[in-house]
Protein backbone atom coordinates (compact mmCIF):
# COMPACT_ATOMS: atom_id res chain seq x y z
CA UNK A 1 0.00 0.00 0.00
CA UNK A 2 2.87 2.28 0.81
CA UNK A 3 6.22 2.71 -1.09
CA UNK A 4 8.71 5.15 -0.32
CA UNK A 5 12.57 5.90 -2.75
CA UNK A 6 15.35 7.83 -1.90
CA UNK A 7 16.03 9.73 -5.55
CA UNK A 8 19.65 11.11 -4.76
CA UNK A 9 22.02 8.63 -2.87
CA UNK A 10 22.95 11.17 -0.34
CA UNK A 11 19.69 11.35 1.73
CA UNK A 12 20.29 9.91 5.38
CA UNK A 13 17.74 7.68 5.58
CA UNK A 14 19.22 6.37 9.44
CA UNK A 15 16.97 8.21 11.24
CA UNK A 16 15.21 6.87 14.38
CA UNK A 17 11.97 5.86 14.75
CA UNK A 18 9.39 8.46 16.43
CA UNK A 19 7.96 7.48 19.51
CA UNK A 20 4.49 7.15 18.42
CA UNK A 21 1.38 7.42 21.07
CA UNK A 22 -2.63 7.08 20.48
CA UNK A 23 -3.29 10.22 22.29
CA UNK A 24 -0.53 12.10 19.73
CA UNK A 25 -2.05 13.98 16.44
CA UNK A 26 -0.28 14.31 13.15
CA UNK A 27 -0.33 16.66 10.85
CA UNK A 28 0.10 16.88 6.98
CA UNK A 29 3.32 18.17 5.21
CA UNK A 30 1.50 19.43 2.58
CA UNK A 31 4.47 22.05 1.79
CA UNK A 32 6.29 20.64 -0.87
CA UNK A 33 4.19 17.84 -1.09
CA UNK A 34 2.65 17.26 -5.36
CA UNK A 35 0.55 15.01 -6.72
CA UNK A 36 2.29 13.51 -9.73
CA UNK A 37 -0.48 11.03 -11.18
CA UNK A 38 -3.04 9.00 -10.25
CA UNK A 39 -4.78 5.77 -11.72
CA UNK A 40 -7.26 3.37 -10.56
CA UNK A 41 -5.41 2.32 -7.27
CA UNK A 42 -2.55 4.54 -6.42
CA UNK A 43 -1.55 8.07 -6.60
CA UNK A 44 2.02 9.03 -6.97
CA UNK A 45 3.52 11.88 -4.98
CA UNK A 46 6.65 14.02 -5.12
CA UNK A 47 8.10 15.40 -1.52
CA UNK A 48 10.42 18.69 -3.22
CA UNK A 49 11.50 19.22 0.58
CA UNK A 50 13.64 16.29 0.71
CA UNK A 51 13.72 14.98 -3.00
CA UNK A 52 11.84 12.14 -2.38
CA UNK A 53 8.67 10.29 -4.52
CA UNK A 54 5.91 7.94 -2.56
CA UNK A 55 3.58 5.24 -4.00
CA UNK A 56 0.36 5.80 -1.90
CA UNK A 57 -3.01 3.49 -2.48
CA UNK A 58 -6.24 5.66 -3.20
CA UNK A 59 -7.85 4.69 0.08
CA UNK A 60 -4.61 5.85 1.87
CA UNK A 61 -4.58 8.91 0.25
CA UNK A 62 -8.24 9.63 0.63
CA UNK A 63 -8.36 8.92 3.98
CA UNK A 64 -5.01 11.09 5.08
CA UNK A 65 -5.00 13.78 2.33
CA UNK A 66 -8.22 14.93 2.64
CA UNK A 67 -7.80 15.57 6.21
CA UNK A 68 -5.73 18.14 8.91
CA UNK A 69 -5.26 16.28 10.94
CA UNK A 70 -5.82 12.72 11.60
CA UNK A 71 -4.31 10.00 14.31
CA UNK A 72 -3.35 6.41 14.85
CA UNK A 73 -6.74 5.14 15.13
CA UNK A 74 -7.30 6.31 11.43
CA UNK A 75 -4.17 4.31 9.94
CA UNK A 76 -4.89 1.50 11.72
CA UNK A 77 -8.58 1.66 11.01
CA UNK A 78 -7.18 1.50 7.27
CA UNK A 79 -3.54 -0.61 7.53
CA UNK A 80 -4.79 -2.40 10.46
CA UNK A 81 -3.36 -1.95 14.12
CA UNK A 82 -0.50 -4.23 14.02
CA UNK A 83 1.25 -2.33 11.06
CA UNK A 84 0.06 1.55 11.99
CA UNK A 85 2.69 2.33 14.14
CA UNK A 86 5.54 0.60 11.66
CA UNK A 87 3.49 2.97 8.47
CA UNK A 88 3.33 6.29 10.52
CA UNK A 89 7.09 5.98 11.54
CA UNK A 90 7.67 5.59 7.57
CA UNK A 91 5.51 8.91 6.82
CA UNK A 92 7.01 10.68 9.40
CA UNK A 93 10.73 9.88 8.49
CA UNK A 94 9.59 10.76 4.43
CA UNK A 95 8.05 14.21 5.95
CA UNK A 96 4.97 13.27 4.92
CA UNK A 97 3.01 13.62 8.30
CA UNK A 98 4.61 15.52 11.59
CA UNK A 99 3.54 14.83 15.12
CA UNK A 100 1.48 18.40 15.72
CA UNK A 101 1.20 17.42 19.27
CA UNK A 102 5.09 17.06 20.20
CA UNK A 103 8.01 19.43 20.47
CA UNK A 104 11.20 17.59 20.05
CA UNK A 105 13.87 18.30 22.41
CA UNK A 106 16.85 18.62 20.19
CA UNK A 107 19.99 20.09 21.09
CA UNK A 108 20.55 23.33 19.35
CA UNK A 109 22.28 22.69 15.94
CA UNK A 110 25.25 25.09 14.13
CA UNK A 111 22.64 27.75 11.96
CA UNK A 112 22.94 26.29 8.20
CA UNK A 113 23.03 29.61 6.33
CA UNK A 114 26.47 30.62 6.03
CA UNK A 115 27.19 33.82 5.11
CA UNK A 116 29.12 33.97 1.20
CA UNK A 117 31.16 36.21 -0.36
CA UNK A 118 32.32 35.61 -4.56
CA UNK A 119 35.19 37.38 -5.98
CA UNK A 120 36.25 37.06 -9.29
CA UNK A 121 39.56 38.03 -9.47
CA UNK A 122 40.70 37.62 -12.84
CA UNK A 123 39.73 38.03 -16.23
CA UNK A 124 42.47 36.07 -18.03
CA UNK A 125 43.11 32.53 -18.84
CA UNK A 126 45.21 29.72 -19.63
CA UNK A 127 42.89 28.20 -21.22
CA UNK A 128 41.13 28.53 -24.93
CA UNK A 129 37.89 27.17 -24.09
CA UNK A 130 35.66 27.20 -27.21
CA UNK A 131 32.59 28.42 -25.64
CA UNK A 132 33.91 30.70 -22.79
CA UNK A 133 30.82 33.04 -21.96
CA UNK A 134 33.28 35.77 -20.94
CA UNK A 135 35.32 35.43 -23.97
CA UNK A 136 38.34 35.25 -20.99
CA UNK A 137 41.41 35.79 -22.76
CA UNK A 138 40.43 38.97 -24.71
CA UNK A 139 41.54 41.33 -21.93
CA UNK A 140 42.26 42.99 -18.78
CA UNK A 141 43.47 41.47 -15.82
CA UNK A 142 43.11 41.19 -12.11
CA UNK A 143 41.44 42.33 -9.27
CA UNK A 144 43.07 45.28 -6.91
CA UNK A 145 44.46 44.38 -3.71
CA UNK A 146 42.06 47.17 -2.08
CA UNK A 147 38.56 45.66 -3.74
CA UNK A 148 38.79 42.03 -2.23
CA UNK A 149 40.26 43.39 1.20
CA UNK A 150 37.53 45.96 1.37
CA UNK A 151 35.43 42.93 0.52
CA UNK A 152 36.36 40.50 2.91
CA UNK A 153 36.17 43.53 5.79
CA UNK A 154 32.77 44.39 5.17
CA UNK A 155 31.79 40.69 4.93
CA UNK A 156 32.88 39.89 8.39
CA UNK A 157 32.30 43.21 10.12
CA UNK A 158 28.32 42.71 9.15
CA UNK A 159 28.85 38.91 11.05
CA UNK A 160 30.33 40.52 13.44
CA UNK A 161 27.64 43.13 13.63
CA UNK A 162 24.79 40.52 13.69
CA UNK A 163 23.09 38.98 16.92
CA UNK A 164 23.82 35.60 16.03
CA UNK A 165 27.37 36.24 16.62
CA UNK A 166 27.38 36.73 19.75
CA UNK A 167 25.32 33.98 20.56
CA UNK A 168 27.42 31.56 18.69
CA UNK A 169 30.19 32.71 20.38
CA UNK A 170 28.43 32.20 23.89
CA UNK A 171 27.12 29.02 23.39
CA UNK A 172 31.12 27.76 22.13
CA UNK A 173 29.06 27.37 18.14
CA UNK A 174 31.28 27.77 15.49
CA UNK A 175 30.53 30.94 13.44
CA UNK A 176 31.46 29.94 9.24
CA UNK A 177 32.08 32.65 6.28
CA UNK A 178 32.60 31.08 2.78
CA UNK A 179 34.93 32.61 0.16
CA UNK A 180 33.87 31.50 -3.11
CA UNK A 181 36.57 32.61 -5.69
CA UNK A 182 35.63 31.98 -9.17
CA UNK A 183 36.24 33.08 -12.57
CA UNK A 184 35.17 35.47 -14.69
CA UNK A 185 38.49 34.08 -16.29
CA UNK A 186 40.89 31.42 -14.40
CA UNK A 187 40.54 32.31 -11.17
CA UNK A 188 44.09 30.73 -9.70
CA UNK A 189 45.86 31.68 -13.09
CA UNK A 190 47.93 33.99 -10.88
CA UNK A 191 48.68 31.89 -8.20
CA UNK A 192 49.88 34.38 -5.82
CA UNK A 193 47.01 36.57 -6.33
CA UNK A 194 45.05 33.74 -5.74
CA UNK A 195 46.57 32.50 -2.20
CA UNK A 196 47.06 36.21 -1.30
CA UNK A 197 43.58 36.19 -1.52
CA UNK A 198 42.51 33.07 0.37
CA UNK A 199 45.23 33.69 3.34
CA UNK A 200 43.78 37.16 3.60
CA UNK A 201 40.35 36.08 4.32
CA UNK A 202 41.53 33.05 6.23
CA UNK A 203 43.71 35.52 8.78
CA UNK A 204 40.45 38.39 8.80
CA UNK A 205 38.24 34.83 9.93
CA UNK A 206 40.61 33.45 12.55
CA UNK A 207 41.03 37.09 14.47
CA UNK A 208 37.65 37.31 14.85
CA UNK A 209 36.99 33.21 16.04
CA UNK A 210 35.17 32.70 12.15
CA UNK A 211 35.89 29.89 10.39
CA UNK A 212 37.02 30.06 7.16
CA UNK A 213 35.49 27.97 4.25
CA UNK A 214 37.04 28.17 0.87
CA UNK A 215 35.56 27.04 -2.55
CA UNK A 216 36.44 28.08 -5.84
CA UNK A 217 35.59 27.28 -8.96
CA UNK A 218 38.45 26.17 -11.64
CA UNK A 219 39.78 24.51 -14.75
CA UNK A 220 41.60 22.81 -12.98
CA UNK A 221 45.36 23.23 -14.46
CA UNK A 222 46.41 24.02 -10.84
CA UNK A 223 50.11 24.63 -9.49
CA UNK A 224 51.44 22.79 -6.57
CA UNK A 225 50.93 25.89 -4.59
CA UNK A 226 47.14 26.72 -5.15
CA UNK A 227 46.52 22.31 -4.56
CA UNK A 228 48.62 22.83 -1.66
CA UNK A 229 46.29 25.80 -0.36
CA UNK A 230 43.06 24.29 -1.15
CA UNK A 231 43.85 20.82 0.65
CA UNK A 232 45.07 22.92 3.62
CA UNK A 233 41.33 24.47 3.84
CA UNK A 234 39.66 21.21 3.18
CA UNK A 235 38.59 23.40 0.17
CA UNK A 236 34.65 22.86 -2.08
CA UNK A 237 36.10 22.74 -5.53
CA UNK A 238 34.62 22.55 -8.55
CA UNK A 239 36.51 21.15 -11.53
CA UNK A 240 36.01 21.58 -15.52
CA UNK A 241 35.94 18.11 -17.03
CA UNK A 242 33.54 17.94 -19.99
CA UNK A 243 33.97 13.95 -20.09
CA UNK A 244 36.61 11.76 -22.32
CA UNK A 245 39.99 12.81 -22.33
CA UNK A 246 39.34 13.31 -26.29
CA UNK A 247 35.94 15.57 -25.94
CA UNK A 248 37.89 17.44 -23.08
CA UNK A 249 40.79 18.30 -24.95
CA UNK A 250 38.40 19.10 -28.24
CA UNK A 251 36.54 22.05 -26.19
CA UNK A 252 38.97 22.82 -23.63
CA UNK A 253 42.40 23.51 -24.92
CA UNK A 254 45.39 25.39 -23.32
CA UNK A 255 46.02 28.38 -25.54
CA UNK A 256 48.53 27.44 -28.40
CA UNK A 257 46.27 24.29 -28.30
CA UNK A 258 47.88 21.84 -26.11
CA UNK A 259 45.70 19.28 -24.26
CA UNK A 260 44.83 20.12 -20.50
CA UNK A 261 42.85 16.93 -20.14
CA UNK A 262 45.67 15.25 -18.10
CA UNK A 263 46.62 17.82 -15.79
CA UNK A 264 43.55 18.75 -14.38
CA UNK A 265 42.60 14.81 -13.95
CA UNK A 266 46.03 14.83 -12.00
CA UNK A 267 45.10 17.77 -9.69
CA UNK A 268 41.71 15.96 -8.92
CA UNK A 269 43.42 12.98 -7.93
CA UNK A 270 45.74 15.55 -5.53
CA UNK A 271 42.34 17.25 -4.31
CA UNK A 272 41.01 14.29 -3.17
CA UNK A 273 43.60 12.55 -1.20
CA UNK A 274 43.98 16.26 0.50
CA UNK A 275 40.38 16.48 1.78
CA UNK A 276 38.95 18.11 -0.58
CA UNK A 277 35.14 18.31 -1.58
CA UNK A 278 35.41 17.80 -5.54
CA UNK A 279 32.40 18.24 -8.02
CA UNK A 280 33.29 17.33 -11.54
CA UNK A 281 31.26 19.94 -13.90
CA UNK A 282 30.65 19.01 -17.38
CA UNK A 283 29.64 21.41 -19.77
CA UNK A 284 27.79 19.80 -23.00
CA UNK A 285 27.71 20.96 -26.54
CA UNK A 286 25.11 19.60 -29.58
CA UNK A 287 28.57 17.88 -30.12
CA UNK A 288 29.56 16.22 -27.41
CA UNK A 289 25.71 15.43 -26.54
CA UNK A 290 26.54 11.94 -27.88
CA UNK A 291 29.64 11.09 -25.98
CA UNK A 292 27.19 12.19 -22.62
CA UNK A 293 27.66 8.39 -20.69
CA UNK A 294 31.65 9.25 -20.54
CA UNK A 295 31.00 11.70 -18.11
CA UNK A 296 30.02 9.02 -15.36
CA UNK A 297 33.03 6.52 -16.83
CA UNK A 298 35.65 9.40 -15.90
CA UNK A 299 33.74 10.23 -12.79
CA UNK A 300 34.07 6.13 -12.05
CA UNK A 301 37.39 5.64 -13.49
CA UNK A 302 38.93 8.66 -11.03
CA UNK A 303 37.12 7.82 -7.77
CA UNK A 304 34.66 11.19 -8.37
CA UNK A 305 31.49 10.94 -5.99
CA UNK A 306 29.71 14.14 -7.35
CA UNK A 307 29.22 15.17 -10.86
CA UNK A 308 27.65 18.25 -11.89
CA UNK A 309 26.10 18.57 -15.64
CA UNK A 310 24.78 21.42 -17.68
CA UNK A 311 24.07 22.58 -21.51
CA UNK A 312 26.11 24.98 -22.98
CA UNK A 313 24.58 28.54 -22.67
CA UNK A 314 24.79 29.89 -26.09
CA UNK A 315 26.64 33.33 -24.98
CA UNK A 316 30.10 34.78 -25.34
CA UNK A 317 32.70 32.75 -27.01
CA UNK A 318 30.04 30.21 -27.95
CA UNK A 319 27.89 32.64 -29.61
CA UNK A 320 31.03 34.21 -31.65
CA UNK A 321 31.90 31.03 -32.85
CA UNK A 322 28.44 29.67 -33.40
CA UNK A 323 28.63 27.04 -31.22
CA UNK A 324 25.34 25.03 -30.30
CA UNK A 325 23.68 24.24 -27.50
CA UNK A 326 22.42 20.44 -27.51
CA UNK A 327 18.47 20.23 -28.55
CA UNK A 328 16.55 20.40 -25.44
CA UNK A 329 14.75 17.39 -25.51
CA UNK A 330 17.77 15.35 -26.71
CA UNK A 331 19.98 16.25 -23.68
CA UNK A 332 17.11 15.59 -21.41
CA UNK A 333 16.35 12.42 -22.89
CA UNK A 334 20.45 11.50 -22.02
CA UNK A 335 20.30 13.02 -18.81
CA UNK A 336 17.26 10.59 -17.52
CA UNK A 337 19.65 7.64 -18.57
CA UNK A 338 23.01 9.06 -16.73
CA UNK A 339 21.00 9.94 -13.81
CA UNK A 340 19.14 6.98 -13.25
CA UNK A 341 22.91 4.96 -13.86
CA UNK A 342 24.64 7.11 -11.49
CA UNK A 343 22.47 6.58 -8.80
CA UNK A 344 22.82 2.53 -9.40
CA UNK A 345 26.44 3.23 -8.77
CA UNK A 346 25.81 5.62 -5.48
CA UNK A 347 27.69 9.04 -7.79
CA UNK A 348 25.24 12.44 -7.07
CA UNK A 349 24.51 13.64 -10.34
CA UNK A 350 22.81 17.05 -10.36
CA UNK A 351 21.96 19.45 -12.78
CA UNK A 352 19.83 22.82 -13.35
CA UNK A 353 18.17 20.87 -16.25
CA UNK A 354 17.34 18.24 -13.60
CA UNK A 355 14.75 19.82 -10.91
CA UNK A 356 14.89 16.40 -9.10
CA UNK A 357 18.51 16.18 -8.23
CA UNK A 358 17.98 19.44 -6.16
CA UNK A 359 16.83 20.77 -2.60
CA UNK A 360 14.00 22.84 -2.41
CA UNK A 361 14.04 26.16 -3.17
CA UNK A 362 11.87 29.40 -3.99
CA UNK A 363 14.68 31.24 -6.17
CA UNK A 364 16.99 30.02 -8.56
CA UNK A 365 20.41 30.86 -7.50
CA UNK A 366 22.15 33.52 -6.04
CA UNK A 367 21.48 36.18 -8.74
CA UNK A 368 17.67 36.83 -7.53
CA UNK A 369 19.14 39.05 -5.06
CA UNK A 370 21.41 37.22 -2.52
CA UNK A 371 25.22 37.16 -4.61
CA UNK A 372 27.64 39.99 -3.96
CA UNK A 373 30.41 38.92 -6.65
CA UNK A 374 33.13 41.30 -6.58
CA UNK A 375 34.38 41.55 -9.87
CA UNK A 376 37.61 43.15 -10.91
CA UNK A 377 36.47 46.59 -11.72
CA UNK A 378 35.75 46.33 -8.14
CA UNK A 379 31.77 46.53 -9.28
CA UNK A 380 29.31 43.96 -7.44
CA UNK A 381 27.42 41.43 -9.71
CA UNK A 382 24.81 39.06 -8.71
CA UNK A 383 25.15 36.65 -11.85
CA UNK A 384 28.31 34.72 -12.16
CA UNK A 385 28.05 35.07 -16.22
CA UNK A 386 27.99 39.17 -15.79
CA UNK A 387 31.08 40.14 -14.75
CA UNK A 388 32.28 43.41 -16.94
CA UNK A 389 30.14 46.76 -17.36
CA UNK A 390 30.43 46.42 -20.70
CA UNK A 391 28.29 43.26 -20.98
CA UNK A 392 24.50 44.39 -21.87
CA UNK A 393 23.23 42.10 -18.95
CA UNK A 394 25.45 44.66 -16.51
CA UNK A 395 21.87 46.72 -16.29
CA UNK A 396 19.99 43.84 -14.67
CA UNK A 397 22.93 42.00 -12.55
CA UNK A 398 25.26 44.71 -11.46
CA UNK A 399 23.95 45.99 -7.82
CA UNK A 400 26.60 47.97 -6.11
CA UNK A 401 30.16 48.76 -6.23
CA UNK A 402 33.46 48.96 -3.31
CA UNK A 403 33.56 52.56 -2.59
CA UNK A 404 37.10 52.60 -1.14
CA UNK A 405 36.61 55.77 0.40
CA UNK A 406 33.81 54.43 2.77
CA UNK A 407 35.78 50.83 2.81
CA UNK A 408 32.55 49.06 2.40
CA UNK A 409 30.21 47.53 -0.36
CA UNK A 410 27.46 50.12 -1.29
CA UNK A 411 24.78 48.03 -2.87
CA UNK A 412 21.77 50.07 -4.42
CA UNK A 413 18.93 48.62 -2.71
CA UNK A 414 16.74 49.01 -5.64
CA UNK A 415 18.36 47.01 -7.61
CA UNK A 416 18.60 43.89 -5.25
CA UNK A 417 14.97 44.54 -4.37
CA UNK A 418 14.44 44.38 -8.12
CA UNK A 419 16.43 40.55 -8.30
CA UNK A 420 14.86 39.73 -5.24
CA UNK A 421 11.82 39.62 -6.66
CA UNK A 422 12.27 36.91 -9.21
CA UNK A 423 11.33 34.29 -7.06
CA UNK A 424 8.94 31.48 -7.72
CA UNK A 425 5.65 33.02 -6.14
CA UNK A 426 6.00 36.02 -8.91
CA UNK A 427 6.03 33.55 -11.80
CA UNK A 428 2.86 33.26 -12.81
CA UNK A 429 3.48 30.57 -15.27
CA UNK A 430 5.06 28.26 -12.63
CA UNK A 431 2.03 28.23 -10.66
CA UNK A 432 0.64 25.07 -11.74
CA UNK A 433 4.08 23.15 -12.15
CA UNK A 434 4.60 20.43 -10.07
CA UNK A 435 8.85 20.97 -10.02
CA UNK A 436 8.65 24.46 -9.30
CA UNK A 437 10.17 24.39 -5.75
CA UNK A 438 12.98 22.70 -7.32
CA UNK A 439 13.10 24.35 -10.73
CA UNK A 440 12.05 28.00 -9.61
CA UNK A 441 11.30 28.97 -12.50
CA UNK A 442 14.93 28.31 -14.02
CA UNK A 443 17.99 30.73 -14.79
CA UNK A 444 17.34 34.42 -14.82
CA UNK A 445 19.65 35.02 -17.12
CA UNK A 446 18.99 32.39 -19.75
CA UNK A 447 15.60 33.83 -20.04
CA UNK A 448 16.78 36.86 -20.34
CA UNK A 449 18.72 36.16 -23.75
CA UNK A 450 15.09 33.58 -24.48
CA UNK A 451 12.97 36.35 -24.08
CA UNK A 452 13.96 39.67 -22.97
CA UNK A 453 12.52 39.39 -19.66
CA UNK A 454 13.92 37.29 -16.90
CA UNK A 455 10.23 36.28 -15.23
CA UNK A 456 9.43 34.09 -18.01
CA UNK A 457 11.56 30.91 -17.92
CA UNK A 458 12.94 29.77 -21.16
CA UNK A 459 9.96 27.27 -22.21
CA UNK A 460 11.70 25.31 -24.43
CA UNK A 461 13.82 24.11 -21.62
CA UNK A 462 10.95 24.17 -19.00
CA UNK A 463 9.13 21.85 -20.79
CA UNK A 464 11.83 19.08 -21.30
CA UNK A 465 12.95 19.44 -18.10
CA UNK A 466 9.58 18.52 -16.39
CA UNK A 467 8.56 16.13 -18.41
CA UNK A 468 11.77 14.83 -17.87
CA UNK A 469 11.79 14.94 -14.38
CA UNK A 470 8.51 12.98 -13.94
CA UNK A 471 9.58 10.22 -16.14
CA UNK A 472 12.40 9.52 -14.52
CA UNK A 473 10.07 9.06 -11.07
CA UNK A 474 8.00 7.30 -12.94
CA UNK A 475 11.05 5.09 -14.03
CA UNK A 476 12.90 4.70 -10.28
CA UNK A 477 8.87 3.83 -9.24
CA UNK A 478 7.66 0.99 -11.31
Amino acid sequence: MYKSIALLSEIDNKKKDHVLSDCDSYTVQKDGVVEISRNSTNTCLFNSNNNKAIHLSNLLYNNIFKKDIISLDDIGNIVGNENASVFLSQMIRDNILYNSGVVCGEELKKEKYIPTLLISPSSKCNLQCIYCYSNANDAKGYIDEEYYKVAINDTIGNIIASDGYTYKKFLGNTQQCRLAIIGGGEPTVNENLFIDIVKYFSDQCRAQYIEPVVAVTTNGTLSSKVCDILCEYKSEVMVSIDGSKDVHNMQRPFIGGKNSYDIAISNIAKLLAGGCYVVMRSTVTRHSLKYISNILDVALANKIQNIQIEPLNETGRAKDNELLAPYPEEFCDELTHLFIRARGLGISLKSNQLPISLKKRTRFCGACGTNKIVTISGYISACTEVTEPSDPYSKYFFSGKIDLEKQKIVINKNQVDRLSYRYIDNMDVCNNCVMRFNCAGGCPARALRANGDMYSPDKKWCDATVNMSIDIIKKLLY
